[in-house]
């Protein structure tokens, strides 16, 4: 069995929280000079968040409807300005997907990328979403093919 970590996935919804797991992220990365796989996965992509153009009409705020590639692009531009943040001179990566469940995506990269580690946040749903939709982090600890690292909010 061989100690430490080589390759790390860091999760991340854009929130302020998810910077601070980056962070973790890349200590963790530092520590055990492996290479980060910062990504992101898009559940929704007519979400705002995914804007990066906006019209007004008749004074009223409108989202232009983009394509996909430029969703992703939209989502690629903001991955590489969290790594030029946060990482430093760590050795990172970025990873875009777009399915229906998150904690699919993350699991699909953990194996793929045959990752060590995945260090991820709580998101907090509670009550009636949290049974509904589950827990991204509870699905990704139950099915993921490595260690898991969750980082309380």
């Amino acid at each position: 069995m061989t100690t430490g970590f080589k390759k790390i996935i860091c999760p991340t919804d854009f929130s302020p929280f998810s910077e601070m797991v980056l962070k973790k992220g890349v200590e963790l990365a530092k520590l055990f000079n492996a290479e980060l796989l910062l990504m992101h996965v898009i559940t929704n992509p007519w979400s705002d968040m995914y804007s990066k153009t906006k019209a007004f009409e008749n004074n009223e705020k409108k989202f232009l409807q983009s394509s996909p590639a430029e969703i992703e692009a939209v989502v690629v531009d903001k991955l590489q300005e969290l790594l030029k943040g946060f990482a430093g001179d760590v050795t990172a990566t970025i990873r875009v997907a777009m399915l229906e469940h998150t904690y699919q995506g993350i699991i699909d990269a953990a194996e793929e990328q045959d990752a060590d580690l995945i260090v991820m946040s709580t998101h907090g749903r509670t009550g009636a979403k949290r049974f509904l939709t589950g827990s991204v982090t509870e699905n990704v600890v139950r099915k993921a093919p490595c260690s898991v690292l969750v980082v309380r909010e």
